[in-house]
C-alpha cells in the first residue's frame, strides 16, 4: 500500500506496487514546483538569504500579492531638462508596482529620490498611466544621470 512523504506529500508506492508513471510524473510536477519557489525567494532575498540583483535587463524577482510574477528592470538615464515630463515610458502591457531612483548630483554625491529640502529643493518620481514615469524637481535637478530600479507587474500574465 502507498504511503507520502511527511512534509510534501509526495507518493511514496509500496515494494509490491507496479510502478505507475503518472504517480512518477506527479511527484516530479510537485519537485519542479517547490523548487522554483524556493528559487524565486533566494532571487527576491526573501528566504532568509540577503542576495539582491540589479540588471538592466528584465528578470522576475518574486510574486506580488496578487499572485502575479513580480518582474524588475533597471535604466539608466538622465532626468529631463525640465519638471513634470515623462522620462521613462516601459511597454504598455506593465503595471508598475514601486520604483527606486538614486540621483547623481555629481560624481562624490548621489542621493533616493524624492526627497525634500526646507521647502526649497525636491525631486520627485510620479507613476502615470501605470508604465511611465514622470520627473518633478526643481530646476537644480535637471538633466543628471539617473539609475532607476522599476518593479511591475504584467497585465498578460
Amino acid at each position: 500500500m502507498a504511503t507520502v512523504t511527511k512534509y510534501y506529500g509526495f507518493k511514496k508506492p509500496d515494494y509490491v506496487d507496479s510502478a505507475d508513471i503518472s504517480v512518477i510524473n506527479e511527484n516530479m510536477d510537485a519537485i519542479d514546483t517547490k523548487m522554483k519557489e524556493i528559487e524565486n525567494k533566494a532571487i527576491s532575498g526573501g528566504g532568509g538569504g540577503s542576495s539582491v540583483s540589479y540588471s538592466t535587463e528584465e528578470q522576475v524577482v518574486g510574486t506580488w500579492i496578487d499572485g502575479k510574477p513580480l518582474y524588475q528592470k533597471t535604466i539608466v538615464t538622465n532626468s529631463p531638462s525640465t519638471s513634470a515630463k515623462i522620462f521613462v515610458t516601459m511597454d504598455s502591457n506593465i503595471d508598475i508596482q514601486s520604483i527606486e531612483c538614486k540621483l547623481n548630483e555629481s560624481e562624490s554625491y548621489r542621493f533616493n529620490v524624492p526627497f525634500y529640502v526646507a521647502n526649497q529643493t525636491f525631486a520627485s518620481i510620479y507613476i502615470r498611466d501605470r508604465y511611465k514615469l514622470e520627473w518633478v524637481s526643481s530646476s537644480q535637478y535637471f538633466n543628471k544621470e539617473c539609475i532607476v530600479t522599476v518593479r511591475y507587474t504584467k497585465t498578460t500574465d
